[in-house]
């Protein structure tokens, strides 16, 4: 069929992809859209057909359009004037929706998690994220990787709290991660252990917060 030699031709061979943009346009004008796309990507050297870089973009604006539920039997939408610019601000708006989930489901966990896990304590205190830029924000300043454990959080896969001392509630000083009832991890500035005092904290919060809390879920 016309459309396997433009495949071939192309070297488009994930049918998934292809199934997916075939659920809102015909063979013949998916080809006649990205063929005329192409034309105003020209290919570079030693890079993938101007057809297939097209189709790459297409295909996650199509996803993009499913997620934020535009109307993809519009011809309008289904079919934009720029297929690169439609692609980059679908995905803008993406992340911002993403980002918005996230953030309301980590701060309506934050009033339980004070309750179950709030101690102040020999100048320390521990206390829960109120949004995904906390945390975000919690890994830059400690130049650590729990940035990337937003979409975790907001799914309950696992709690991240943060850990002050008590005169700087501000200042990011360590980070736990609780999973399975349990302290995965404690980290502070570029992954350093816990100092003395902070391992004694630790183990009066474990007795009177971490235990009860897993009692009760129990």
């Amino acid at each position: 069929t016309a459309l396997l030699r433009w495949c071939q031709e192309h070297r488009i061979n994930d049918e998934d992809m292809l199934e997916c943009c075939l659920q809102y346009a015909t063979p013949y004008k998916l080809m006649k859209y990205l063929n005329g796309q192409a034309e105003k990507y020209p290919s570079q050297p030693y890079r993938a057909s101007p057809v297939r870089k097209v189709f790459g973009w297409y295909y996650d604006y199509i996803r993009f359009c499913k997620d934020l539920g535009y109307d993809l039997t519009d011809d309008f939408i289904l079919f934009p004037r720029d297929v690169k610019d439609a692609h980059d601000r679908a995905s803008e708006m993406f992340d911002q929706k993403k980002a918005q989930i996230f953030n309301e489901k980590i701060a309506a966990q934050y009033d339980a998690l004070v309750d179950q896990y709030q101690m102040s304590r020999a100048g320390l205190t521990v206390i829960p994220p109120k949004s995904a830029a906390e945390i975000v924000e919690e890994g830059q300043k400690l130049h650590h990787c729990v940035g990337g454990y937003v979409s975790r959080v907001a799914k309950n896969e696992c709690t991240i709290l943060f850990l002050r001392k008590e005169e700087q509630p501000d200042t990011p000083y360590y980070t736990m991660e609780l999973r399975d009832g349990s302290v995965q991890q404690l980290r502070g500035d570029r992954n350093c252990d816990p100092t003395p005092d902070v391992d004694a904290y630790m183990e009066l919060w474990k007795k009177e917060k971490l235990l009860p809390a897993v009692q009760q879920a129990a």
